[in-house]
């Protein structure tokens, strides 16, 4: 006698988020290829890759619908951490960005400054104080 199997389309798209809603609920789970078995209550439950998003087969006598909700639960968790780390990666690459930029902006300044003073006669030094640069216009006179 066969399993007739019942499928439901789970709303899982990441398989990393997948993954980790797993663990996190404790469920011992193996990988095939496209195919990822799970043992609940000592049954079978099958998630299968199909068009960009994962299929759940069940056995029709199956009743673990509230494991799938815990499954949803804990997948919309791991979405919302993904997410928030993507965010906290954009941030910081924008502020390096904008860093990067100021850093040349003020580099353009001093050469343009530099130059400007040499051309009429002066020599530049330069004074740091913590983040500010001071240039200090010197001209020497006999």
């Amino acid at each position: 006698m066969s399993l007739r199997w019942v499928e439901s389309l789970a709303p899982l798209t990441d398989e990393a988020c997948m993954m980790e809603a797993l663990e996190a609920l404790g469920t011992h789970y193996s990988v095939e290829q496209d195919r990822i078995t799970v043992r609940v209550a000592a049954e079978p439950l099958r998630l299968e890759r199909r068009h960009g998003g994962w299929i759940l087969r069940r056995p029709a006598t199956s009743v673990h619908a509230d494991w799938e909700r815990r499954l949803e639960t804990a997948y919309g968790e791991a979405r919302e951490r993904q997410l928030a780390r993507l965010a906290e990666v954009r941030r910081l690459e924008e502020e390096r960005r904008r860093e990067e930029a100021r850093r040349a902006l003020v580099e353009a300044r001093r050469e343009a400054i530099t130059a400007r003073a040499r051309e009429m006669g002066y020599s530049v030094r330069e004074e740091r104080r913590g983040e500010e640069l001071q240039l200090v216009l010197v001209r020497r006179t006999y």
